[in-house]
């Protein structure tokens, strides 16, 4: 399998060699090996992977892709960076919060030109908007004052935002308006995903998953997992998403919209944190995180059947994935990192 590459730091290729001998001999990677797993994966090779170079180190929390070379990236201090040649440059973007003591956690963009952002600001939960591809970004009307860490955007003039204490609200009108929802939880929601306009998921602390299959109207909550935290969530279709979180987890929504269950990856049951997933066509899905802080990537090419370790070759954390294509994936993570596969 192929694998990710960035110039931000180097792991010991002698170091790597061992730890990949070591965990060859042993099987399967375990929780005792949570900084050993990481450095194994990244003896494989790195064909087809390049760096991504970010004008700045602040930490990037969710990345948004909506055409095949336009991509947007969010985080910490308010930061917005986009490119439009396939992350042959990224640019960072100046928006009410840049520099400031708020943060961004989550993008979504129903177009190449119109992304929404949201996060917090200094005292109140925030969402950002642009309709000119990031030439402006300007505050929306939310007075929420709960903290918002994800956002999906089935439509063009349709999102959902979710966050803390299970907040929920909705826009019908392009962000004009912004409709708190009850989500049927009090647990922080950390992410979302809408397959169609009508449906969509949400996932959060304590394994809990919400879902809306009329439009947002009413939502229904539910256990996906043992109490296992889960950060992100995507979906092939309807009735096929997958959600990613600690503990190496990934559980699959069944045919029935309703209940999920758990699959066997290589991170299963082990320190690792699973942080966001992409499913760019009904067969391929790619899942990203870190082990003890050092970035992990994963990848499905049968469904979310089976899951191969792939090289990420970043000592940083990987916090969230998008993928345009099959073939052309971004993901973003702890000071500044940005990863690709093209």
């Amino acid at each position: 399998m192929r694998g990710w590459t960035h110039g931000k730091r180097t792991i010991p290729f002698v170091l790597a060699l061992v730890l990949a001998l070591v965990l060859a001999l042993a099987g399967l990677p375990t929780g005792g090996g949570r900084g050993a797993t990481a450095f194994a994966a990244s003896a494989q090779g790195s064909s087809g992977w390049a760096t991504q170079n970010d004008p700045q180190q602040q930490t990037l929390n969710d990345v948004a892709c909506p055409a095949a070379r336009v991509c947007y990236a969010v985080g910490s201090e308010g930061t917005i960076v986009a490119t439009t040649d396939g992350g042959g440059a990224w640019r960072q973007q100046r928006t009410p919060l840049s520099g400031s003591y708020g943060s961004l956690s989550g993008v979504a963009c129903p177009s190449a030109g119109r992304c929404y952002a949201v996060g917090q600001s200094t005292t109140a939960g925030a969402i950002l908007a642009t309709t000119n591809g990031g030439a402006s970004w300007t505050g929306q009307a939310y007075s929420g004052h709960n903290t918002l860490a994800a956002v999906a955007c089935p439509g063009g003039e349709t999102c959902y935002a979710v966050g803390e204490n299970g907040t929920i609200v909705a826009t019908t009108d392009g962000g004009a308006s912004w409709v708190a929802r009850s989500s049927g939880t009090t647990e922080d929601l950390t992410g979302v995903a809408c397959p169609a306009i009508a449906t969509c998921d949400a996932v959060g602390d304590n394994g809990t998953a919400s879902s809306t299959a009329n439009g947002g109207r009413t939502w229904r909550s539910r256990a996906a997992t043992d109490g296992k935290e889960l950060h992100g969530v995507a979906c092939m279709g309807v009735a096929a998403c997958f959600a990613a979180g600690f503990y190496g987890t990934l559980v699959r929504l069944a045919a029935d919209g309703r209940h999920w269950s758990p699959v066997k990856n290589p991170y299963s049951d082990t320190y690792a944190e699973l942080r966001g997933v992409s499913c760019p066509t009904a067969t391929v899905c790619y899942a990203v995180g870190a082990v003890a802080d050092s970035g992990v990537a994963l990848a499905s090419l049968d469904g979310g059947r089976t899951w191969s370790n792939q090289t990420s070759d970043t000592s940083q954390r990987l916090n969230h994935v998008a993928c345009p294509s099959a073939s052309a994936c971004y993901a973003v993570g702890d000071g500044g990192v940005i990863v690709a596969r093209s």
